[in-house]
């Protein structure tokens, strides 16, 4: 039969490591503690001291020179927590088009994101493709409406009326003689072209330069600036933005090109004529709109 073990027949073992309480030895139970209950377990690192997403640093991790925390500055305990009342009010949410101020954070770093910051010119975010894709498309209906339908009606009483008329007139086997009514065409035809190039200068220079915004534009709260941000968009410069569209237009494929390149471009994504003018276009909220329409 096997006898019972007593208390004295417990051999000590040995003692723990220097700093650290030994487990054989009692130890007086802390204030308020419940009897028969198990000793509370000292002080340790929590379980998770490191920010959230990031994986935790490797055993026996030490913080690097230079890196300890500010003056005045002490680690919170563990199981600390941010009093009630200093989180965002309930519905709070951040106001678009709102960013960190410039220098607020290391070149590279955005918190939160894991993406790089927007780039700002004048405190505005780049308009995106689709917003420029909609100015341009609202710009082109205003200027066919106030241009195109008038030019159109010129041109059919004026040319090609006559046309038809001759052509229909004509005996069957006798060519009609459509020298006169083709040099007719043709000054007419080039009287429309420059009326248009000075319908579009007035509309997307004269117009636009002052604020930086075309009818369209403003409908869906674009602005053309300078990248620099140096002053407002000249004359000088409205024409040349102007002019280098116009160009590309004259070049098969060029026009393409031109509209696509803001997709690849960086960091201001503009197109070859904002390239050729130093401007891009960015986005306004609604009321730095109202005050410079």
């Amino acid at each position: 039969m096997t006898e019972p073990i007593t208390p004295d027949a417990v051999q000590p073992g040995p003692p723990g490591p220097p700093g650290r309480p030994d487990p054989q030895q009692s130890t007086p139970a802390a204030a308020g503690a419940v009897p028969g209950a198990a000793p509370a377990a000292p002080w340790s690192v929590p379980q998770q001291w490191y920010p959230a997403g990031y994986a935790p640093p490797p055993p026996g991790y030490q913080v690097p020179p230079g890196y300890e925390p500010l003056p005045g500055y002490q680690v919170p305990p563990p199981g600390y927590q941010v009093p009630p009342g200093y989180g965002l009010p309930p519905g709070y949410q951040v106001p678009p088009g709102y960013y960190p101020p410039p220098g607020a954070y290391p070149p590279g770093y955005f918190p939160g994101v894991a993406v790089q910051p927007p780039v700002l010119v004048g405190g505005m975010p780049l308009a995106s493709f689709m917003d420029r894709f909609l100015g341009n498309l609202i710009d082109g209906l205003i200027k066919f409406a106030i241009f195109g339908v008038p030019a159109g009606i010129a041109v059919y009483f004026l040319v090609l009326r006559d046309l038809f008329r001759d052509v229909t007139s004509t005996p069957p086997g006798v060519v009609a003689d459509l020298g006169p009514l083709l040099r007719k065409e043709l000054l007419a035809l080039l009287i429309i072209w420059v009326s248009g190039l000075i319908v579009s200068y007035v509309y997307d220079v004269l117009l636009m330069h002052r604020t930086g915004q075309t009818p369209g534009k403003r409908m869906v709260k674009t602005r053309v600036v300078r990248v620099d941000g140096d002053g407002p968009v000249t004359v000088g410069i409205a024409t040349r933005r102007w002019f280098a569209a116009i160009a590309c237009g004259y070049v098969p494929g060029l026009v393409y090109v031109d509209c696509l390149w803001l997709l690849w471009d960086k960091p201001y994504q503009q197109c070859l004529h904002d390239k050729f003018a130093r401007t891009t276009v960015v986005k306004v909220d609604q009321a730095t709109a109202a005050t410079t329409a």
